[in-house]
């Protein structure tokens, strides 16, 4: 398992839904300086760019990205309204009503695209400022959501790995962290000024642009962290603010209104949107002490939009003059891809974690009385459900579970060790209604009759977001090796 000082440098990723960013230090300097890239194109002094690809009109090539691709002021002469591709990372979760994408357009590529023209800029600044090896030197790690399953960190993987930021798909210089557990690493350095001591307990309230994520945490000596709590999140992230924006609009404009200029108008739609982010959401931070009342001028921002309010919604927005009051409050960016740093120096931070599933595995043996009649082999045995390690334990960094599992029938030649998660704290059969593949897998047995060289010895090692998983034939001394996701 790779560590901290195998490399060279570390660079942590966050991949957002609107924004994203990356943080960045050297190993072997004396303080572990933490720097944050600010430098975007057309963009600079912020410590993100947009989540934001625009591609021309056949899909075929990349005309701008980040915030380039975003809308622009609208002019009141008529202009080519081109539709930016945004919210791509919405695929990689199980939410319904994902957004739209332009036909013809894979979410997959687009992550690959967006992932390639960010990562041109990583390795451009570390090659600025450090002559590393980029694919050996330096350890990625990537922040994701709590919820991202195991398919979704393959499709990371893969998408990193076509987008030239990883030599091959499994290339071990690349881990991830969950968010929430990246922004409460990077949070201990403000425990101090709260008067939070060893044993104190804390919550951290990640809220990002898809998702919000919940992690319980309790501080330990040497600053080390355990996870107390299952964590948890959901899709009520920044950009269903920005959805809920629009329905405010309706209100005062008719839902027709916002409908057509969605329509015909995006850019003036997303225009409108961005502004709302900038003089509104950004600044809020639910100190009532701070709220002051903020002015949108809708016929300036989307001077469109005049032309589709009808009836009593257009007598009362030339009564306000197409000015939009809200009242704000007058900001942690960089928490995570900090704390994500922060964690590719010191892994041992993150002290235990609770599991939130039962983990098992599907094997062979004798059937029993009580079992189903309707499950019994041919020879006499069931295919059942193999507890592991129950739901709800807590487990510290890199704590191993141990199994011995041998094959019964000497010319079997590979031997199934697919991984099987349940909510519960235990099932009879794989195929239960709890019951999810986590993953599939299997290793090769030998031609020979030798019970010991039909034994694995199966081992998975908890405490990172994947779980490492070996399989060891004490005959042969043969080591097979795989990576499952901490969380379904």
């Amino acid at each position: 398992m790779s560590k901290a000082s195998d490399y060279r440098v570390i660079v942590s990723i966050d991949f957002g839904t609107t924004y994203s960013g990356f943080a960045y230090t050297h190993t072997k300097s004396k303080d572990k300086e933490i720097f944050t890239h600010t430098d975007w194109q057309e963009y600079a002094g912020r410590f993100k760019t947009p989540t934001v690809l625009l591609y021309d009109d056949d899909l075929k090539s990349i005309q701008s990205w980040g915030f380039s691709a975003l809308a622009k002021r609208p002019k009141r002469k008529k202009v080519i309204d081109k539709k930016p591709v945004e919210l791509f990372k919405l695929y990689l979760g199980k939410m319904t009503n994902k957004p739209s994408l332009p036909k013809g357009l894979d979410y997959k590529r687009a992550i690959t695209d967006y992932l390639h023209e960010f990562g041109n800029v990583v390795k451009n600044k570390i090659d600025d400022c450090w002559k590393v090896n980029f694919f050996t030197q330096v350890l990625l790690v990537f922040t994701i959501p709590a919820e991202f399953d195991d398919n979704a960190i393959l499709i990371m993987r893969e998408c990193a790995y076509k987008a030239g930021l990883l030599k091959d798909q499994f290339a071990r210089n690349v881990k991830f962290i969950t968010e929430p557990e990246a922004a409460a690493i990077h949070c201990m350095k403000s425990f101090k000024e709260h008067n939070l001591s060893v044993g104190a307990n804390f919550m951290i309230v990640d809220c990002g642009g898809g998702t919000v994520d919940l992690t319980t945490r309790q501080l330990l000596e040497g600053e080390t962290l355990s996870e107390i709590t299952e964590r948890s999140g959901d899709y009520c992230g920044g950009s269903f603010v920005d959805q809920e924006f629009l329905k405010f609009l309706e209100s005062k404009v008719g839902a027709n209104a916002i409908s057509k200029v969605r329509e015909n108008h995006y850019c003036q739609l997303q225009y409108m949107v961005q502004e709302f982010v900038r003089v509104v959401k950004m600044k809020f931070t639910g100190d009532p002490s701070g709220y002051e009342d903020t002015e949108l001028e809708l016929d300036d921002i989307c001077p469109v939009i005049k032309q589709y309010c009808k009836g009593e919604y257009l007598d009362k927005m030339e009564e306000v003059e197409w000015i939009k009051l809200i009242s704000i409050p007058p900001q942690p960016v960089i928490a995570v891809i900090r704390g994500a740093v922060e964690y590719g120096l010191r892994e041992e931070v993150v002290s235990t974690r609770v599991l939130k599933w039962t983990y098992g595995t599907d094997v062979a043996r004798k059937w029993r009385d009580g079992d189903p009649i309707d499950r019994r082999l041919g020879d006499g045995r069931i295919i059942a459900f193999e507890r592991l390690v129950k739901r709800g334990t807590q487990v510290n960094v890199n704590d191993k579970v141990y199994q011995s599992f041998i094959s019964y029938d000497a010319t079997q030649r590979r031997m199934g060790l697919d991984l099987y998660v349940t909510p519960q704290d235990d099932a009879k059969f794989c195929d239960d209604p709890d019951v999810k593949t986590l993953g599939n897998w299997s290793v090769e047995l030998p031609d020979s009759t030798n019970d010991d060289d039909r034994s694995i010895l199966f081992t998975m090692i908890f405490g990172n977001v994947e779980i490492d998983v070996t399989a060891y034939n004490s005959g042969t001394e043969a080591m097979f090796d795989t990576k499952f996701n901490l969380d379904m």
